[in-house]
């Protein structure tokens, strides 16, 4: 089941086919935490938990964060003379610790933004509708 989701991602990622993905993600979901495994004993983790109570503001601000890390980038990179080519990490090694750098900054931010914006929120929302 992994490898189709990883062969679905990979070939079928653009056009209209794509819209499937979604679907072969609840299955693949729904086959794994359905049998007790290992898939489900790690997302039943306090790590795992959290990134799906803060999975909103993760949504919200990755595309911000990910566009910040690239003006970031390109600014650094411009002031130290390497190509903007190497935006992509340049090798294997680069790009893997420029995605792991962008994933870990959109965690730092949704976490604040979900403690001190969404959660705020919810409660001023609850507070007006009473």
């Amino acid at each position: 089941m992994i490898m189709v989701v990883i062969f679905s991602t990979i070939t079928l990622s653009y056009g209209r086919i794509s819209l499937i993905l979604p679907v072969i993600f609840l299955i693949t979901l729904l086959t794994f935490t359905g049998n007790g495994g290992g898939v489900t004993s790690l997302l039943q983790r306090r790590f795992a938990l959290y990134l799906g109570m803060i999975s909103y503001s993760i949504y919200m601000v990755h595309v911000f964060v990910q566009a910040r890390l690239e003006d970031v980038l390109r600014l650094i990179f411009r002031l130290v003379g390497i190509p903007a080519s190497y935006l992509d990490g340049g090798t294997a090694f680069g790009g893997t610790f420029l995605s792991l750098l962008m994933l870990a900054l959109v965690i730092v931010v949704s976490h604040f933004c979900y403690h001190y914006i969404e959660k705020p929120g919810i409660a001023y929302g609850k507070r007006r509708r009473n």
